[in-house]
């Protein structure tokens, strides 16, 4: 899937979005994160603003989206494939184990 924007971040304050699919009317990041903003939720990067086209027919066009910069831990794909790895790996181990205490063999060769 292609990212439809560029993002830069201005050091630890600020993220600018340079979008690359340009279209029609009030962009959904501006509507819901200016509420969420508004309201004071803090789970979001507040936004602080955007540089948008009026076209002559009236319509906005959302251009640049500045938000405030989150520092996080990474993305929701990267940690499920870490927690993923992570009970594959106990549930081998476990497992492992509990061989190792059937057979004494097993055992005498720790």
């Amino acid at each position: 899937v292609e990212q439809s924007n560029s993002s830069i971040r201005f050091g630890a304050r600020m993220v600018r979005k340079v979008l690359r699919k340009i279209l029609p009317g009030l962009h959904p990041e501006i509507e819901v994160g200016g509420y969420l903003t508004r309201h004071g939720y803090p789970g979001i990067a507040p936004l602080l603003g955007e540089v948008r086209r009026v076209g002559a027919d009236g319509e906005p066009h959302t251009l640049m989206i500045l938000q405030g910069y989150l520092n996080n831990q990474g993305d929701a794909w990267n940690w499920t494939l870490d927690n993923l790895e992570r009970a594959v790996r106990d549930e081998i181990s476990a497992a492992s184990e509990a061989l190792e205490g059937q057979y004494d063999s097993l055992a005498e060769l720790r």
